[in-house]
């Protein structure tokens, strides 16, 4: 899997802004770096560490055309972080259940109001 896949779904902003959102999501040592640019929206940038939020996990499609982003459920990821040819696997520790609920709760957002944009679409699992 390349360091950094490019993705694109549709968002609503907790701030009112609301559209089109490409971007790009790099996977690197403590932390997983989704880079947004927002329609009419400066380009934001999202550290998520991973001591402090949800078990997510980041899965390329068998064709290489699709990406799946998905929220897990506490606990559900064993062992430590780990890639294959299918995917890397983050494991983020749960200190901060509140922040971890929260990102879950945009991340389920965010697939809810996903489309397809040149062949690379954003799905709920």
């Amino acid at each position: 899997m390349p360091a950094n896949v490019a993705v694109a779904f549709t968002i609503r902003d907790p701030l009112g802004v609301s559209g089109e959102v490409r971007g790009r999501v790099g996977f690197g040592g403590a932390a997983v770096v989704l880079e947004l640019d927002v329609q009419r929206s400066a380009t934001r940038k999202i550290v998520i560490d991973v001591e402090e939020f949800a078990s997510c996990t980041f899965r390329r499609g068998m064709l290489g055309a699709r990406m799946q982003l998905w929220a897990l459920d506490e606990g559900a990821l064993g062992g430590v972080p780990g890639a294959s040819d299918e995917g890397v696997c983050l494991q983020f520790s749960r200190t901060d259940r509140d922040a971890a609920e929260a990102l879950a709760s945009r991340v389920r957002g965010a697939i809810d109001d996903a489309v397809a944009y040149k062949g690379v679409a954003l799905w709920r699992a």
